[in-house]
């Protein structure tokens, strides 16, 4: 994905997100990013207790194959289906990063908003960021690559007073949490379950005023 096709992604994640009324109120950076750490923390206690799209299912009467959970929801027909999402993804370890992600993309967009920087200034300034790729991961494990995570994560609170290079910089971390996790995991695709978490997130219903 492009930094061009990035941004246009964030700007569709973050006007869900003010659509949706979780930008009615705003908070602190410490509490946005106190709720990014607990969806990572969620993500590992999915790991553990093995809740993933690769758990095969029972084979059912039309087929004598076993399939995984991921392969019997991109089976089905329907572009998007809420019911399958929610039986086969929803809460998956996978699909928990994936909202890790998202948190921080809106994160990003919303400190642009806040201080009226440009998509060709932020775009320069994330030219510049992403430029430095993490470093090749050693055979970690999930939790341990998980408190790296967090370890950039908590990086973001040492920047908050350079405003205008906050959001390029938390977009940067979670660039480099889908590096990480996808040259660790080679069957993990966390580019497509962020699009699908943002269908999802589509048709969800409005925060109650």
């Amino acid at each position: 994905m492009t930094i061009e096709e990035r941004l246009e992604q964030a700007k569709a994640i973050y006007q869900n997100a003010c659509e949706k009324g979780f930008q009615d109120e705003e908070y602190s950076l410490e509490h946005y990013l106190m709720l990014v750490i607990t969806e990572l923390s969620k993500s590992v206690d999915a790991y553990r207790r093995k809740k993933s799209c690769d758990l095969l299912v029972e084979k059912t009467r039309d087929s004598n194959e076993s399939k995984s959970r991921l392969e019997v929801y991109k089976d089905f027909p329907a572009d998007f289906y809420k019911p399958i999402f929610d039986l086969y993804i929803k809460d998956t370890w996978e699909d928990k990063l994936a909202d890790v992600c998202i948190q921080l993309i809106e994160l990003a967009m919303f400190i642009k908003e806040q201080t009226q920087l440009k998509d060709e200034t932020f775009l320069e300034h994330l030219r510049q960021e992403i430029a430095i790729s993490p470093k090749d991961i050693k055979k970690y494990s999930f939790t341990e690559l998980s408190l790296i995570c967090s370890e950039k994560i908590l990086m973001i609170l040492k920047n908050k007073k350079i405003k205008h290079l906050l959001p390029s910089f938390i977009m940067e971390v979670a660039h480099n949490i889908i590096i990480i996790f996808s040259k660790s995991f080679p069957n993990l695709d966390l580019e497509w379950h962020i699009k699908e978490k943002m269908k999802y997130n589509k048709i969800k219903e409005r925060l109650v005023d």
